[in-house]
């Protein structure tokens, strides 16, 4: 995966946290990828396991370990990622028109993983296949494309990812419901 969720994950906890709680988030990973990550670049790509093994870490560290604290991480991603004049021009889509969009980007982003999105009553059921296997990497996205609905003019946006690879699915579906 590219360095840039790297990178956005470090601004997160220094800015939510401290520059303190960065620092032991680094102390706290695995030697072998401590160096990786505190030298992530944006435009670099890196292993999407020391990714899932960066959030799970922030997670211990931030929040209580269960996981929670991620879809927050995630949400503050999308923040970062789409600057204002980006925002204004997401307000032209639709909600589940974003999900096309992040289906096409994906692959900027990403090495694996495919989407597919279905329109239904009240939101989309957006389908990721052949993507990493970790519940960490799977909250943090769930936070980061709740954003990303909102930035569209989804309104109480909510998610429910109970299919999951995780979970020994052969995909993940996440179900975005949302006003409009």
């Amino acid at each position: 995966m590219k360095g840039i969720g790297f990178a956005n994950v470090r601004n997160y906890v220094r800015e939510y946290h401290n520059d303190a709680a960065w620092q032991k988030v680094l102390d706290t990973l695995p030697t072998s990828q401590r160096d990786e990550v505190a030298a992530a670049v944006a435009v670099g790509w890196y292993d999407v396991s020391h990714f899932a093994q960066l959030l799970r870490t922030v997670d211990r560290v931030c929040g209580k370990g269960d996981l929670r604290l991620l879809r927050e991480v995630g949400a503050a991603e999308a923040d970062q990622d789409l600057n204002r004049v980006l925002r204004v021009f997401l307000r032209v889509l639709s909600p589940s028109q974003i999900f096309k969009v992040e289906g096409r980007l994906w692959s900027h982003f990403q090495n694996c993983g495919s989407w597919d999105s279905v329109k239904v009553t009240g939101g989309v059921d957006a389908t990721l296949t052949d993507w990493a296997v970790d519940e960490a990497l799977c909250e943090e996205l769930a936070g980061y494309l709740v954003r990303l609905v909102q930035f569209t003019g989804g309104k109480t946006v909510a998610v429910h990812h109970k299919v999951c690879r995780a979970k020994g699915y052969k995909h993940c579906v996440f179900e975005y419901r949302y006003a409009e």
